[in-house]
């Protein structure tokens, strides 16, 4: 059994544009893989080659959805700092642990999670753009700001059995099933790209994942969340919220 992972890496998004944009210049695809073959001018300055990549990067990769006023939604996986249940949801509180308790954490506060009784969090949940504001403000979380996967995404299984290659008949016992993901109505992939020097496609198709699925490309307007930045200064303190994997030079 093959699970669908959702979010996917970001890196899906990177080889659909990157490849779109190679595309689009006429610049072989398979000879730039090979380092034959690369892009001229800001193109050029844009995708690098294979060994030495350029300026482009996936700065934020989310889920997002149309709404009617024409801006797309943005959505969070909920942070790893929030744990939600089926009547609240909380935060991870920093505390000082017990001199007896030893841990590899450098801080000398660790996040931990009170609960007066023990239960079960629900999993597959999302910030909308209410939660993401609130979460950064450090504020409640209300039930209205949380929504589950099952409002953005189904998970589709699909039955399959291998085939013997020189009969091509099934092959006996050999059975398996993959998970695919079937995305709710206006609901897509929201990218913002950095270092692209113009050259992003605004519209068209692109070829995307492993099994080559058509997936339409567009401009969109989103209003994220503005950071607080005045509480920050006031009470000097701050969250990190990575929306893509964080890549740092000392671990």
């Amino acid at each position: 059994h093959a699970q669908a992972l959702m979010p996917p890496w970001p890196s899906l998004a990177a080889g659909a544009i990157r490849s779109r944009m190679l595309a689009d210049s006429g610049v072989d695809r398979a000879a730039f893989a090979a380092g034959k073959d690369s892009p001229e001018g800001s193109l050029g300055q844009c995708l690098g080659t294979p060994a030495s990549p350029g300026t482009f990067r996936i700065n934020r990769f989310l889920l997002g959805k149309k709404v009617d006023d024409g801006t797309v939604e943005p959505f969070l996986p909920l942070p790893a700092d929030v744990t939600t249940y089926r009547t609240k949801t909380e935060y991870l509180q920093p505390r000082m642990l017990h001199p007896d308790l030893t841990v590899s954490c450098k801080l000398p506060l660790v996040p931990v999670l009170r609960q007066d009784k023990p239960e079960k969090p629900l999993g597959g949940c999302w910030l909308n753009r209410k939660g993401i504001s609130a979460y950064l403000a450090g504020d409640p979380l209300l039930d209205d700001y949380i929504i589950g996967q099952q409002e953005l995404w189904e998970n589709d299984p699909r039955l399959g059995i291998a085939m013997d290659p020189v009969t091509r008949t099934a092959a006996e016992g050999r059975i398996y099933t993959t998970e695919t993901v079937a995305l709710k109505q206006k609901v897509g992939f929201l990218v913002n790209v950095e270092g692209a020097a113009g050259c992003l496609p605004h519209d068209g198709l692109l070829r995307f994942g492993g099994d080559g699925r058509s997936a339409t490309v567009s401009t969109c307007r989103v209003n994220f969340p503005q950071t607080p930045w005045g509480r920050i200064a006031a009470e000097e303190r701050f969250r990190l919220v990575l929306a893509t994997p964080g890549i740092f030079d000392e671990g």
